[in-house]
């Protein structure tokens, strides 16, 4: 019989959930994809949706709002990189255009003059959790940020002297736009290129739509350059000087939540295609560059010494450019045998004594087939990892990162995570690259600014599993699991249900008859048709609420073994 707290328990924690989360992982506007779902698994977490503006100048201090779901408990933010801060000013409602009270966090963020521009990550936390990064534009450049709340659907803005920097909202319905008003000489190109990295991380995300006006309020003709994710850029030849106007509209019917918009403005250096886009190492190339107010049209380039990245850093330099634009270092060589590893969430939460759950899916490049090993490298005093084993044939695993219940950080801490394989008889190490989920399976890789994980010791409950527990499982009767929760009170099984979080098919976890003190854990068995006797593998289990499938908690990764 299910007690009168035990249903206060439930009713809170079904009250809790919002949405389901699917993870997922893929390469957005680089040509090549791939994407791995982890099983579903669903959890209450901080869920970012939006910063608003969603970047500064260097040297100044100004308000940001952030918007998501789950942030009732927010308290904190953190910001990657060196010099900029953000510290909590406090909670508070706003009125769209709809009349929508919209609750939001505030912060002041505080850029100093001498940090570097480029793309920041910036996390919310509450007391246990952290949420997934936001992307942060740091740019030396003028800012021009309009209001959030309520205003005129047709508003007209000076943009100033050019170089700008727009923030804004795009506007709740086809007709809403804002209008920013310029002057321009004639024959200047005049580009409008949004920060598509800075985009909201919502399925329903509107996307800004650029159109550049005349005096007379005639479209004016522009050329329109793709950025992926909905984005264009679009560049404007002045045909005459006077004054002109950009228009920033949406195409889709949303609120403001997720219509915010970073959009730059001037008369900017974009590069809009490179030939040849590649060269032998050690080579010297003619580098011929296509665009809008470029310094020069052709770089000589010598790649004696330098990897992609300098060679890239060469050609681009501070300009502005397509997304899908690389330049690759060939080689007479072959091509060795490689990998790449992935990881998702790019924030962990840790509970004090417990683990926190991280999916793994990897690439295998010319010819590799073999395991692959990630690990953490160099973790702080009291964190370790389980797991993190990928075998030969598989693309997908799973680890948990762990800490002891007495010495462990008790603040937010970075997480290196490294990957190893014996190719030909050498041990290649590879970083492993967080990846930034979005809510419609679409996801960021490392490119877009994703630096490092982040992880944070939280104080919620745990699902105790021993460490270097190998659990053996008969291929008839199963095996008996014993575990430990504060969850696991009197009658818990009416609440709560066990689950295999990993593997994705072949183990089945079950509630175990209660032992001599009356105790019930958990009872596993394989299928043997996928675990035949004498397999062997890592395994994860979990414990969620019945009625509405929300994980509580989850336990260490474990080794299995299959008997007889």
């Amino acid at each position: 019989m299910m007690t009168t707290r035990n249903k206060r328990i439930d009713l809170a924690l079904a009250r809790r959930i919002r949405r389901t989360v699917i993870w997922a992982a893929g390469f957005a506007g680089l040509g090549t994809a791939l994407a791995f779902s982890p099983p579903m698994h669903k959890t209450i977490s901080p869920q970012c949706n939006y910063v608003y503006p969603s970047g500064g100048e260097p040297g100044s201090e100004f308000e940001v709002r952030v918007g998501g779901v789950n942030l009732e408990t927010v308290n904190s933010a953190i910001v990657s990189g060196e010099g900029v801060r953000a510290v909590y000013i406090g909670r508070t409602s706003e009125t769209n255009l709809v009349k929508a009270r919209l609750p939001v966090h505030r912060f002041k963020v505080v850029i100093e003059p001498d940090a570097k521009p480029g793309i920041r990550e910036l996390r919310i936390c509450n007391p246990v959790r952290i949420c997934e990064p936001l992307m942060f534009d740091v740019r030396a450049m003028r800012e021009l940020t309009e209001p959030i709340t309520a205003r005129d659907r047709s508003s007209v803005r000076d943009a100033g002297p050019l170089p700008v920097c727009l923030n804004g909202s795009a506007g709740l319905t086809r007709k809403s736009a804002d209008f920013y008003r310029f002057q321009a000489t004639a024959g200047e190109q005049i580009v409008a290129y949004p920060v598509w990295q800075t985009r909201p991380f919502t399925s329903s995300s509107a996307t800004p739509k650029l159109n550049f006006y005349g005096a007379d309020d005639s479209l004016c003709k522009s050329e329109k350059f793709e950025l992926g994710r909905g984005l264009s850029a679009k560049v404007l030849t002045i045909p005459e000087t006077g004054v002109y106007k950009l228009r920033v509209g949406t195409s889709v019917t949303n609120n403001i939540n997720s219509a915010v918009y970073r959009v730059l403005l001037g008369k900017l250096p974009l590069i809009t295609g490179i030939s040849p886009t590649e060269a032998k190492k050690g080579s010297s190339t003619n580098v011929s560059l296509d665009g809008f107010n470029l310094p020069q049209n052709r770089i000589r380039l010598f790649t004696g010494g330098k990897d992609e990245a300098l060679c890239r850093e060469a050609i681009f330099g501070d300009s502005l450019a397509l997304p899908g634009l690389d330049f690759k270092l060939i080689s007479d060589l072959p091509p060795a045998p490689d990998f790449r590893v992935w990881m998702s969430p790019a924030s962990v939460s840790i509970p004090a004594g417990g683990s926190g759950l991280v999916w793994l899916q990897a690439e295998r490049q010319n010819g590799y087939t073999g395991p692959i090993q990630v690990f953490l490298s160099y973790p702080p005093l009291g964190i370790c990892f389980e797991g993190g084993y990928i075998p030969a044939g598989e693309s997908k695993g799973v680890m948990t990162v762990s800490t002891d219940s007495h010495r462990y950080p008790k603040t937010s801490f970075s997480l290196d995570m490294a990957a190893s394989a014996n190719v030909n008889g050498e041990t290649i190490v590879r970083p492993v690259e967080p990846v930034r989920q979005e809510r419609d399976g679409q996801s960021l890789p490392k490119a877009m600014g994703l630096d490092y994980a982040l992880g944070r010791v939280a104080k919620f409950r745990v699902l105790n599993v021993a460490s270097n527990f190998t659990a053996r499982i008969s291929a008839k009767a199963g095996g008996a699991l014993d575990v430990s929760s504060p969850y696991m009170t009197k009658s818990w099984e009416e609440i709560y249900e066990p689950y295999v979080v990993w593997p994705e098919s072949g183990l089945q976890v079950t509630v175990n008859m209660p032992d001599e003190n009356g105790r019930r854990g958990f009872l596993l068995k394989a299928d043997p048709k996928l675990f035949p006797a004498g397999s062997a593998g890592d395994a994860v289990v979990g414990l969620r609420v019945i009625k509405t499938g929300i994980s509580v908690a989850t336990s260490r990764c474990f080794k299995f073994r299959v008997t007889e």
